[in-house]
């Protein structure tokens, strides 16, 4: 006898409201000749030939790696990400920007024996395209990164360093003009050299803005005048504790088991 074996049923189809393309309404491209949204020929100080260039790589970029439909398609590893790499919406600065955090000095290397530098990429992929998509979804929006370095060694930043590189490209290449600031807190003294390293990948209207600080009453007052709300743990240099419960966080891990709800799979635990 021959026994015959029934094929997995097909993926449901993509939810259509969850697929964004590199354009945005109102983010100019609409009366550009070429097609080109603003932020791109600000980030080229209106030289339009660079500008389109840029444009037309990240148009490449997110074909190959299927971003438009990022947010649309089930992201199971989103837990293990998060518990790899700290970082956190923590909520909306003084100028009402969006906060963005993260922690690499309480980077769980163990964690990479189950994630690979493929899958931290596509996770930050994901908490973007839904920070400027569905969080933030101005055309002009624009975030303040928290990069905290309580904990970080030089041994383990040269582990890291392909991530970071890799992820600061991606960063300034394809989500351009969404920087309001960037703060480097809890530094420490050997940073300047590691910092040397990745200012060639950043802009200059990036690295502008950009404060670099150190643990102290500066740096406390610097995070509260920008920041409004400081979470102690960013203070103490203890490990987060709580984070996961900020309406951002809990919101956004809502819309993820949504999608994998939609797609009938359920969350990858180790």
């Amino acid at each position: 006898t021959t026994t015959t074996t029934t094929p997995p049923p097909p993926p449901p189809p993509l939810d259509p409201t969850k697929i964004f393309s590199i354009h945005q309404p109102g983010d100019g491209h609409e009366d550009d000749q070429d097609g080109i949204p603003s932020r791109f020929l600000r980030m080229q100080q209106g030289n339009r030939q660079k500008a389109k260039a840029a444009f037309l790589a990240t148009k490449q970029w997110r074909e190959e790696h299927r971003v438009d439909t990022i947010l649309a398609r089930p992201h199971a590893k989103f837990d293990l990400c998060c518990r790899a790499l700290p970082h956190c919406f923590l909520g909306r600065d003084a100028a009402g920007k969006v906060i963005f955090c993260q922690r690499p000095g309480f980077f769980n290397l163990t964690m990479m024996g189950v994630l690979s530098k493929e899958d931290l990429l596509y996770h930050y992929t994901y908490v973007l395209e839904y920070c400027w998509n569905v969080l933030e979804p101005s055309t002009n929006g624009t975030m303040t990164s928290v990069l905290d370095l309580t904990g970080v060694t030089f041994g383990k930043m040269k582990e890291m360093m392909g991530f970071v590189k890799e992820f600061v490209r991606m960063m300034s290449s394809h989500y351009p003009q969404r920087s309001f600031k960037t703060l480097l807190i809890n530094c420490p003294g050997w940073f300047g050299t590691l910092f040397n390293l990745i200012k060639p990948l950043l802009r200059e209207s990036t690295k502008e803005k950009i404060q670099i600080l150190n643990q102290g009453h500066h740096q406390t007052e610097v995070l509260k005048t920008v920041l409004g709300t400081v979470p102690d743990d960013l203070i103490t240099g203890k490990p987060s504790t709580g984070w996961e419960n900020l309406s951002m966080e809990v919101q956004l891990r809502e819309f993820c088991l949504q999608g994998l709800i939609q797609a009938g799979m359920e969350m990858s635990t180790l």
